[in-house]
């Protein structure tokens, strides 16, 4: 299973097999991820500089298929996107459509006191045919 697709799984599935949760939890030998911040006092948002949407793939254009896929990642001090993970699935190939389109967002990196920092952020990403 990918890595994004498993704090989605676990709430709305079956638990993940603990062999397998083993090798995602830190080691001795590896140093603690650092603790991602929330926007919010004296963390300032970052800012996406621009997005290109994600494109239907052709299955859920025929279908008229939409929704909202939410997207949980951290944005690192120099503006790039890690961790994602799936919040929120619509499905039907669009959820691998908007990773690949949060991957490639450029923002200007949070700061806290003017220093860019580690944050955590949900994106939402709207699906619809008009």
């Amino acid at each position: 299973m990918p890595s994004y697709w498993k704090p989605y799984a676990l709430k709305y599935f079956t638990p993940v097999d603990e062999a397998d949760a083993s090798t995602t939890e830190p080691t001795s030998q590896q140093p603690p991820a650092p603790k991602a911040a929330r926007v919010g006092g004296a963390v300032k948002a970052p800012k996406l500089l621009h997005a290109k949407e994600p494109t239907f793939n052709d299955f859920a254009r025929r279908l008229q298929y939409s929704g909202v896929v939410v997207v949980n990642f951290h944005l690192e001090p120099d503006g790039t996107v890690t961790n994602m993970s799936i919040v929120h699935a619509l499905g039907m190939g669009l959820d691998e459509r908007a990773l690949a389109a949060v991957q490639k967002y450029p923002f200007s990196p949070a700061t806290q006191n003017g220093i860019p920092v580690l944050v955590e952020l949900n994106v939402e990403i709207n699906f619809e045919i008009y």
